[in-house]
């Protein structure tokens, strides 16, 4: 189970096509590099690239906040969230490539939450 938390500024619309996105990049079909899976998303956001037998203990969930300068992802281990921008006044989405470019780059680090 994800819990999906949204900020109040993302339209429906905004919200619906980054997820649509997001979705798109984990398919096997999807636009990732080879080595990543579902499990390299996973242990961005929880620090595990498996589920734990018992399950978390805090359910992971994804956030939108609105961009700033990038759609570059962000997670927060310790409560077991993934935080994606979406797109704002400022900032429009970018092309698929450069963003699922931008999911590769932080799904296929070690480094827990940021890169």
């Amino acid at each position: 189970m994800i819990l999906l938390l949204v900020s109040k500024q993302a339209s429906i619309l905004q919200k619906k096509n980054l997820l649509k996105q997001l979705v798109m990049f984990v398919l096997p079909t999807g636009g990732r590099r080879a080595g990543l899976s579902l499990g390299s998303v996973l242990q961005f956001t929880t620090g595990a690239d498996n589920e734990p037998p018992l399950g978390f203990t805090i359910h992971p969930s994804l956030t939108f906040v609105e961009a700033t300068t990038s759609f570059f992802p962000s997670a927060n281990t310790c409560i077991s969230c993934i935080t994606l921008p979406h797109p704002s006044m400022d900032c429009s989405l970018p092309p698929k490539e450069k963003l699922f470019n931008l999911y590769d780059l932080a799904f296929s680090n070690a480094y827990f939450g940021h890169v």
